[in-house]
């Protein structure tokens, strides 16, 4: 499923977060993940608001946030050791990922 960001001076791209459907929200957390060669929890959070335009993030939209990433997790998507969250190893098959994290 493709990622749909939130255009700022669009309105028509706005969406509140729990109308995202979650695997949306998985494939954005993926790549995020994948660019940044490791990441907190509390930052994954952040950088998936902001790239569906949330400005306020309540208790809500955290835990929304906060349950997708956790599946990651208990999936075998994600890593999480030492307070950072990577992709798997068999998942890093993109020569970015490779590259930029060696």
């Amino acid at each position: 499923m493709p990622v749909r960001v939130t255009v700022p001076y669009i309105p028509e791209t706005s969406r509140r977060v729990e109308h995202i459907p979650p695997e949306e929200i998985q494939n954005a957390m993926v790549l995020i993940v994948k660019n940044s060669c490791g990441i907190s929890v509390e930052a994954l959070i952040d950088a998936t608001a902001e790239i569906f335009g949330v400005k306020r993030k309540m208790d809500k939209i955290r835990n929304i946030l906060s349950k997708v990433c956790m599946n990651c997790i208990k999936k075998g998507i994600f890593r999480h050791k030492e307070g950072q969250i990577t992709l798997r190893e068999d998942n890093k098959s993109s020569w970015f990922f490779t590259e930029k994290c060696r």
